[in-house]
């Protein structure tokens, strides 16, 4: 058995381990033959997609209204986060409803899983814009804001972006296979395939979500222990404050990039039961398609800006009227 090498998308498509007519000419044939009809999971994606997309909107307006470090890199993880839905979910239902796998449209398929994977909307993209984040709160937490300030936000984004970009098109893509109902870099042409499919970079990526979410929550833990003393300052109490919500919704976003992390390195090398690769897929829906309701329901300044667009019709400033004293103080007692 061959694995498949990493290399140029373009190349990679014509590999031999992707040609379907070695078994039966690509076409709706195959939606037969494995007749992997999802019909409940995929009206849940489609449903899940829909609402996501449509709650993200106003939290993006808000969002955008913001200049601070941390707002600027959410912004980013929601630009990310709404253009893979379609993949995770939006597509997704529908190809389970219609019981697609990639040889029912190889072309589609293909670089629609690299699309996914690392596209500029991309998973590997947004798993390192969610550590970002929290690294940023660490550093408003220990007062070195300014490793974020200006430019340097921009930086850190747009080396996620290159780095995604890298991943999509230098590796192999994961498929939409509706019969197991998720994605996975094996296209099931022949169930006694001569050749392996294994994606190195995106395992290495999974890995390192897992130490590195841990590793920054661990440290985020020890400094707060250490540093008790310093943090009931009233400067200390009012990072701590700024920093305490926006930390809170990082962890959770990064709790299902972890949870769906785990289960798609294990899934795409062991067998692994069906309940399990739905919660992965679960997982990965959740990751980019919870956001805006943890934004909403724990975040003042989205809120306050959504109810006020809503009330109005039409976009308006987060904070407007009174002193420059009351805005400044009304913005640090709702950062995150």
């Amino acid at each position: 058995m061959t694995a498949v090498p990493l290399g140029p998308l373009w190349n990679t498509f014509y590999h031999p381990g992707y040609n379907c007519s070695r078994t039966m000419a690509p076409g709706f044939a195959w939606n037969k033959v494995h007749d992997g009809i999802q019909s409940a999971f995929g009206l849940w994606s489609i449903l899940f997609g829909i609402a996501a997309e449509t709650l993200y909107l106003p939290c993006m307006l808000a969002l955008r209204q913001e200049k601070s470090s941390c707002y600027r890199i959410m912004f980013a993880l929601a630009v990310l986060d709404m253009m893979t839905l379609p993949v995770s979910a939006l597509i997704f239902g529908v190809g389970l409803i219609m019981g697609e796998v990639y040889c029912s449209h190889p072309t589609f398929h293909f670089f629609l899983g690299a699309f996914g994977l690392g596209g500029l909307g991309s998973w590997c993209c947004a798993s390192m814009i969610v550590l970002i984040l929290a690294v940023n709160r660490v550093c408003e937490l220990l007062g070195k804001s300014w490793i974020f300030k200006g430019v340097r936000t921009t930086l850190f984004l747009t080396i996620s972006i290159v780095y995604g970009l890298a991943v999509g098109l230098f590796s192999p893509p994961p498929m939409l296979n509706s019969q197991f109902q998720s994605y996975f870099f094996n296209p099931f042409i022949s169930f006694q395939d001569e050749y392996v499919f294994i994606n190195v970079l995106h395992a290495i990526n999974n890995i390192a979500v897992v130490f590195f979410s841990s590793a920054v929550y661990a440290f985020l833990c020890l400094v707060v222990m250490m540093k008790q003393g310093a943090l009931r300052t009233e400067k200390g109490m009012k990072r701590m404050k700024a920093s305490y919500s926006v930390f809170l919704q990082a962890g959770l976003i990064m709790l299902f990039n972890l949870v769906s992390s785990s289960i798609y390195v294990y899934m795409n090398f062991f067998y692994t039961p069906l309940w399990l690769i739905q919660v992965a897929q679960l997982m990965w829906q959740f990751a980019q398609g919870m956001p805006p309701v943890i934004y909403l329901t724990l975040n003042k300044t989205i809120r306050r800006y959504t109810q006020n667009m809503l009330a109005t019709g039409s976009q308006v400033q987060p904070f407007s009227g009174g002193s420059m004293r009351q805005r400044m103080s009304e913005r640090m007692s709702s950062q995150g």
